[in-house]
């Protein structure tokens, strides 16, 4: 199996990635936080990881403030044919996909049983054990015990699962069936005990057999009585729980059906709110409008009323002063009272002393003279009235004429305010804008009561699409209880009288069931006290006799467990010693060409495969302990490159090397990588190498330079989903072609032309000839919609 492609999506600080690894050795190098460990857990997830695990170090795989999931996608050469493996890890809505031989499948254990097959390695630990190296991995080989030590039995011996938890089991049956203890006795001294007592109960009932009859018949009676209320009870708790089910799957229909009208309720105010939105009159808010109509309607009643006043006013201006008003003349009755003393005067000197006709004729006159300067003082008031008045007229008309001048200029100001406010509000009179606020009204009380209604149904969601999903699986759930509770038959016509009547049947037989338990306890109690029934020492005879086969059985069960214990224990021991055997013979060149022929005589264990080296001061062998660290750590890498032949035997999983060569000095570590290089270039493997170092990139097959972290802080705010990642986030590999996103620009690709000569040597360095800049294509593939499933147990693989 050999990676072609590699693609990361939202995966840690790794917002888009591809790679393209070379069929033989890959160079990935970057400074530290260039995701180069993020690569190595992609690859390891994606391989032996169900994508709809839960584990924590698949939720800590999320890129910081995205809100998409982490995505990987390889694509594969699998014995000449591409292949295609991707995963989405999203909990329950995980997605994945494995194409192969022309066929697709998104079934998660399939997959995995799959890759599995095709790797040789059935788990995520076991892949860290043998073909992923990372830094100072010095432990022991076997430290995944007894994952470790199954697998190398499967690969020497054949055997189809390991024997490690077949020993277990197998020693705590022994221990169960021998074990003498007071507390925990075994089986062994249980069934012993058990046949003393029934011999012992045996010999005592036989003596005294004839006392038992009565006991007995009442016994059985009773017993008898208590089973066939027993089936009935069971039958009627059967029908109850049968009923139970009904009603709660009519609740449920009935539940959904509630939510389904509610959600088809809440749909169709979505639509009408959307349609109210849409036709809602736009360019004025309603405050604004209802505050401009009020107004102009104010406006245009002071207009209404100065008009009025105006026009009374040149009315009242028009008309004349009282023609009947004439000016009195008061000097009339002056002359009329002095001609009336003239008259007195001359009569009473003709008359003289004439009597009684003068003193008439004089009193006459005098009448007339008093009334005549009455009328005269009279006229002479109303002539000051008549003054008074007119004045008066002349000045009302001045006042009137300013008053009309004032009405006139204000008329003008509000004509001019009522244009521009219902300007501001584009229309042409006030009906126009009484009309325009109106419909504005109307729309927002329809949306407000949309919205009251939606907030009265409980309804959050806004989205249509959302919302008839949402009434469609509604639908959906409650047609699915009306067919479940259809095929109950009858009970489906009344569920909650069913449940009642199966209550009330259960009601009355459990007492009646609880007295024959109780009578048969009591026959049983005297049955028990009688010791001269003879079915009681029958049964102590069959009792003991069938403990006496249980014994022997046991006796030949612990033989046979013990047997296969000491024949599994010898194939353990057989099986490692193939594997130490093997190891040594393949890790002494190896660490001989890594060390420069220092160490080469290697000594491993066969029961723990801890392995020795003879140390070349005092020719003796030590323990790997003793050796510096980067001893050890070759020591070690010469082990994990024989083992990963042994237990993979004719698959080629793809060997990920995260930065081991560290403790390395600079020989050795170019030593061990030619050795790596070497040994998947003779055996097929693949190998992905992750380092900070640019001391390996000339041997390299394939070099890929990631960019370092970014310096610029950024605020830390979440992505939304489907949106780019931040400009600031370098996390394009070199390969990968620029874009807005990236702010450093990526170091290009080193790639290398086969060697044109004959029998090249396939540890030495090719040379780079050409430069180039890739354009991959996003990850497309990576970014459909996934789909719903339900919440699954997190699993750790196949195995």
């Amino acid at each position: 199996m050999r990676i072609t492609r590699l693609q990361l999506a939202d995966f840690k600080r790794h917002a888009s990635l591809e790679i393209k690894p070379a069929p033989g050795l890959t160079v990935i190098r970057g400074p530290n936080e260039a995701g180069k460990s993020t690569i190595a857990q992609a690859i390891e997830l994606v391989l032996f990881r169900k994508a709809d695990a839960n584990r924590e170090d698949v939720r800590q795989a999320w890129a910081w403030g995205a809100t998409d999931p982490p995505q990987v996608m390889l694509d594969l050469e699998i014995d000449g044919q591409n292949a295609r493996l991707a995963k989405r890890f999203d909990g329950s809505r995980a997605t994945a996909e494995l194409i192969l031989d022309g066929r697709s499948s998104d079934d998660h254990a399939f997959i995995q049983e799959r890759i599995a097959a095709i790797t040789g390695i059935p788990s995520e630990a076991f892949f860290r054990s043998t073909a992923f190296v990372g830094h100072s991995e010095l432990d022991a080989v076997d430290g995944d015990e007894p994952a470790l030590q199954d697998r190398l039995q499967r690969a020497v011996s054949g055997a189809d699962r390991g024997t490690a938890k077949a020993k277990k089991k197998l020693e705590t049956a022994v221990h169960r069936y021998r074990t003498e203890g007071q507390k925990n006795p075994g089986l062994l001294k249980v069934t012993r005990e058990e046949i003393a007592l029934l011999e012992g109960e045996l010999a005592t009932g036989e003596a005294a057999l004839t006392r038992l009859q009565a006991d007995r018949a009442q016994w059985v009676e009773a017993h008898e009585r208590r089973q066939d209320l027993d089936t009935q009870l069971r039958v009627q708790q059967a029908d109850l729980a049968e009923a139970q089910r009904a009603e709660a799957l009519a609740q449920r229909r009935d539940a959904a059906n509630e939510r389904y009208e509610r959600l088809k309720r809440a749909a169709a105010l979505v639509e009408e709110e959307e349609r109210l939105q849409q036709a809602m009159p736009r360019g004025v808010s309603l405050a604004q409008l209802r505050t401009a109509t009020a107004r102009a309607k104010s406006l245009q009643f002071e207009i209404s009323e100065l008009e009025a006043d105006l026009s009374i006013a040149a009315e009242a201006g028009t008309a004349d002063i009282d023609p009947e008003m004439t000016p009195p003349r008061p000097l009339r009755w002056l002359v009329l009272a002095a001609v009336l003393v003239a008259l007195g005067w001359l009569t009473s000197f003709v008359l003289g002393d004439s009597g009684l006709l003068g003193v008439v004729a004089v009193v006459g006159l005098a009448v007339g003279v008093v009334a005549s300067l009455v009328l005269a003082i009279r006229g002479a008031a109303r002539r000051r009235q008549y003054g008074l008045a007119m004045h008066l007229a002349a000045t009302a008309t001045t006042q009137r004429a300013e008053a009309d001048r004032a009405q006139q200029e204000q008329l003008h100001r509000q004509q001019r305010e009522l244009e521009a406010t219902l300007a501001t509000i584009g229309v042409a009179d006030v009906d126009t804008a009484e009309e325009l606020l109106a419909s504005l009204q109307t729309h927002t009380e329809a949306l407000a009561q949309v919205e009251g209604e939606l907030r009265g149904l409980g309804v959050e969601e806004r989205s249509l699409r959302r919302l008839s999903e949402a009434r469609d699986e509604a639908a959906g759930e409650a047609e699915r209880m009306g067919h479940a509770l259809a095929t109950m038959g009858r009970l489906a016509d009344d569920p909650s009288a069913a449940r009642r009547a199966a209550e009330r049947a259960v009601a009355q037989t459990l007492p009646a069931r609880d007295a024959a338990r109780s009578e048969e306890d009591q026959a049983q109690g005297r049955v028990d006290a009688n010791t001269v029934d003879a079915d009681v020492v029958a049964g102590l005879a069959e009792r003991l006799s069938a403990a006496r086969e249980r014994y022997a059985e046991l006796e030949r069960r612990l033989l046979v467990y013990q047997g296969t214990l000491q024949a599994i224990e010898a194939a353990e021991r057989a099986t490692l010693k193939t594997a130490a055997r093997y190891l040594e013979e393949h890790m002494g060149p190896t660490i001989a060409s890594i060390t420069d022929g220092r160490y080469d005589d290697i000594e491993i264990d066969e029961r723990s495969l801890a392995f020795r080296v003879r140390a070349p001061e005092t020719g003796e062998m030590v323990a790997v302990a003793s050796l510096s660290q980067g001893t050890a750590d070759q020591l070690f890498l010469a082990a994990r490159l024989g083992l990963v032949r042994l237990v993979t035997m004719d698959r080629r999983p793809p060997l990920v090397l995260d930065d081991p060569f560290v403790t390395f000095d600079t020989a050795r570590g170019e030593r061990a990588l030619r050795l790596v290089k070497q040994f998947a270039t003779a055996h097929g493997f693949q190998v992905l190498f992750l380092t900070c170092s640019d001391r390996f990139d000339r041997l390299a097959d394939e070099l890929i330079v990631l960019p370092g972290p970014s310096t610029e802080r950024v605020l830390a705010m979440p992505r939304q989903a489907g949106s780019e990642p931040a400009a600031t986030s370098p996390s394009s590999a070199a390969i990968v072609a620029p874009s807005p996103r990236t702010a450093e620009a990526p170091q290009p690709t080193l790639r290398f032309e086969p060697d044109p000569r004959p029998n090249p040597d396939p540890v030495a360095p090719r040379r780079p000839t050409a430069i180039e800049d890739d354009r991959p294509d996003p990850l497309a593939a990576l970014r459909r919609a996934a789909s719903q499933a339900p919440e699954d147990e997190e699993s750790e693989g196949p195995g």
